[in-house]
């Protein structure tokens, strides 16, 4: 009677272990918002974190509301934090680095970089393609008797 409840609670303790072990953390995160100049949010900004010693990238995208978060990033450091938006200037943040278990928190205000594009011509010159017939449609191939 005395080994089956020592059986029982040794099972018991066993059990309870396992979710102990998976419960503990092993990465860090990072977020943040991405906005222009006048707080306005900034959908599918690419924000990219690098793992400086291993080269390990992390990419993501920032949402309607301009938050943007990467998830299971591997902590230490150093890691270097790019930010760009088509029409803004790159913005990058060097040297962070990532505790266990805790979201680093970055924000950036893109600032804007329109510039005039100048005119684009584009010439084309009509030549006879020997390669294409215009009676043929769709593909062929022709297989001799020696191949």
């Amino acid at each position: 009677m005395i080994m089956r409840k020592k059986i029982s609670l040794f099972t018991v303790l066993l059990v309870l272990m396992g979710f102990v072990t998976r419960a503990q953390e092993t990465t860090s995160e990072i977020e943040g918002t991405i906005t222009d100049t006048k707080k306005a949010p900034l959908t599918g900004a690419t924000i990219t974190a690098i793992h400086l010693p291993t080269g390990t990238k992390y990419v993501t995208t920032s949402r309607k509301d301009g938050r943007f978060n990467l998830a299971n990033v591997r902590i230490g450091g150093p890691y270097s934090i790019t930010t760009t938006f088509v029409g803004f200037k790159e913005e990058k943040q060097e040297d962070v680095f990532l505790i266990l278990g805790t979201a680093f928190k970055v924000d950036y205000a893109l600032v804007n970089n329109a510039a005039n594009l100048t005119e684009v011509v584009v010439t084309t010159s009509r030549r006879s393609d020997k390669v294409f017939s215009r009676s043929r449609t769709g593909s062929a191939e022709i297989i001799t008797r020696q191949q």
